[in-house]
């Protein structure tokens, strides 16, 4: 660790921020990063429907040339 880290530095891990500040190891939960994880896994749920609905859309469509 170089003094410039040692004095401050900062790091988003996740949902967690850690800090050093002259030598003291800081974790924190901020709002902020929270939210953003949130925003990914609705993110995700959505993809993830997306590819399902397309999926039965699809399904349904041969089966009405077929039929």
């Amino acid at each position: 660790m170089n003094i410039k880290d040692f004095i401050y530095s900062k790091k988003d891990e996740g949902v967690y921020r850690k800090r050093t500040i002259f030598g003291i190891k800081i974790i924190t939960k901020p709002k902020e990063l929270l939210i953003n994880s949130q925003l990914e896994l609705m993110h995700e749920k959505i993809l993830q429907i997306n590819y399902r609905l397309n999926s039965v859309l699809e399904n349904y469509d041969n089966f009405i040339r077929e039929g």
